[in-house]
């Protein structure tokens, strides 16, 4: 029978020699730089789930704000007929000319002159309340555009991890 320290011997000698060329032969910086690419794999899904979060939030808050600017402006429009009753319809003449200035502004154009049967001064048959119900609806969503705005900023700097 072989002697027994030999046989240990060569068994540590060939574990020796096995994690030698493992450990030297790539397979060790292989291990390493897969455990690498597992962190940051899970640190970007932290940041992307932190973002999704952060989004969610924001969509919230930003859908939140657009319904109350809604409600509020909804109302203010329905309100008109209150505080523009139809005397002062009667009494107030909205004349050719501002009413293409109002038009020409809500669609960003260069005012043009009108048509030659059409008299600035004239009146346009446009009542008061008409443009101050319109007036109010542009007012609305200006408001909710600069909403908007407010929260896109917000995101932006949740995103970026910029103190409000």
């Amino acid at each position: 029978m072989p002697n027994p320290w030999i046989i240990v011997g060569f068994l540590g000698a060939l574990i020796a020699s096995f994690w030698g060329g493992w450990h030297f032969g790539g397979g060790y910086e292989d291990g390493q730089i897969a455990k690498s690419a597992a962190t940051q794999v899970q640190t970007e899904l932290k940041q992307v789930q932190t973002t999704d979060l952060t989004t969610e939030k924001t969509g919230e808050a930003a859908a939140e704000h657009q319904q109350q600017i809604q409600t509020v402006y909804q109302t203010i429009t329905k309100e008109v007929i209150r505080y523009v009753p139809a005397k002062a319809d009667a009494r107030c003449v909205i004349p050719y000319g501002a009413i293409r200035v109002l038009d020409a502004a809500a669609r960003g154009v260069p005012l043009v002159p009108g048509p030659s049967g059409e008299p600035d001064g004239d009146a346009s048959g446009v009542q008061l309340s008409a443009v101050v119900g319109a007036a109010a609806e542009d007012l609305g969503t200006a408001q909710q555009i600069r909403q908007q705005l407010i929260d896109l900023q917000g995101w932006v700097r949740d995103r970026q991890g910029v103190p409000q």
